[in-house]
């Protein structure tokens, strides 16, 4: 027999993913998981009306390696990263009637300013940061954000016209591990 959800289910439910050790606060947990969708919501909804109109376009989501696989003391992070992959899904879906492509890409740690946050929070050197926790199979600690450009200028090229709802890959091998 099926009984009722207890009023405390969602709750439960969405808080799962956080455990003790996760030293981030509420605040800036809902906020980093907001943050990512809700730009990309924003954004699409003013431009996916015109590029319907063209019958063209592309929409790349911004996402991580995280967006593939959990982490330890991410999980906001995580969240995040895994909602654009279904945004990508879903919109690649309601698109592709209209020719337009929706990918996410998903990189490996990128050398910008960010690894310098994370490296203040663990008291270490960006690099000591990225060659700890990289873990990618070439021998690099990160890859530099002019890569993860040449990858969305070839996402967004007719080189790469049959491409949607994918999930593009730029990680120096860290998920074949």
């Amino acid at each position: 027999m099926l009984r009722a959800r207890p009023r405390y289910w969602h709750t439960v439910h969405n808080r799962s993913g956080n455990c003790e050790p996760c030293t981030v606060s509420d605040r800036a947990t809902i906020s980093g998981v907001c943050g990512d969708q809700k730009g990309a919501f924003l954004v699409a909804r003013r431009v996916i009306p015109h590029l319907i109109a063209r019958k063209a376009g592309v929409i790349i989501n911004n996402s991580s390696v995280l967006g593939l696989r959990g982490a330890n003391r991410l999980s906001h992070y995580v969240a995040s990263k895994w909602g654009l992959v279904g945004l990508t899904k879903s919109w690649a879906i309601e698109l592709a009637p209209h020719n337009v492509r929706v990918v996410s890409i998903h990189p490996t740690g990128v050398n910008t300013p960010m690894q310098d946050g994370l490296a203040a929070m663990e008291g270490l050197t960006p690099l000591e940061i990225a060659e700890r926790s990289a873990g990618n199979l070439l021998p690099v600690p990160w890859v530099e954000a002019d890569d993860v450009a040449n990858a969305v200028v070839f996402l967004a090229s007719d080189a790469a016209r049959f491409v949607t709802g994918s999930q593009f890959v730029l990680d120096a091998g860290l998920l074949t591990r």
